[in-house]
C-alpha cells in the first residue's frame, strides 16, 4: 500500500512498492498470502500483527527501541506524520486464538487507535 493511501484494511495489499527495508520480505509474504487465500484447495487465515508491544517486545521499558529513544536516536521526521499501528503482545495472542474459529480470510491485528509517530514516540520516550 502506498504511504498516500491513507490507513490500511484487509483489502489492502502489502507495500512491496515501499522503502527497500520494508519492500524486502513484503513480496515473499504477499505471495503466501495469495496462495493461502486463492488455492481452491483448503480454506485459510493470514494474519497481519501490528507493531508488537508489552512485556519482552522491541517496545518494553527493558527493549531495544527503549534503549533507541534513550540515546536519542529514534527521531521524528518531519510532522511525524508517519502512523504506526500497534498491538499489545496478550491482545496479539487473544487475536491468534480467536482466528481458530473465524472464516477464512485476511486480517489486520492491531489496535483500533492507530497513532502517529508525533504522539506515541514523545509519550514512549517519557
Amino acid at each position: 500500500m502506498k504511504a498516500d493511501a491513507g490507513l490500511a484494511d484487509e483489502s489492502a495489499r502489502l507495500a512491496t512498492d515501499a522503502s527497500a527495508g520494508v519492500a524486502a520480505s513484503a513480496p515473499m509474504y504477499a505471495d503466501v498470502e495469495a496462495r493461502l487465500l486463492h488455492s481452491g484447495k483448503m480454506e485459510g487465515i493470514a494474519l497481519r500483527y501490528g507493531f508488537f508491544s508489552g512485556p519482552n517486545t522491541w517496545y518494553c521499558p527493558e527493549g531495544a527501541a527503549a534503549d533507541h529513544a534513550r540515546r536519542w536516536e529514534m527521531p521524528i521526521v518531519g510532522q511525524g506524520e508517519g502512523v504506526w499501528s500497534f498491538v499489545h503482545s496478550e491482545d496479539a495472542a487473544l487475536a491468534s486464538v480467536a482466528a481458530l474459529t473465524a472464516p477464512p480470510g485476511m486480517y489486520n491485528v492491531v489496535d483500533d487507535d492507530p497513532s502517529p509517530v508525533s504522539r506515541w514516540l514523545p509519550a514512549f520516550a517519557r
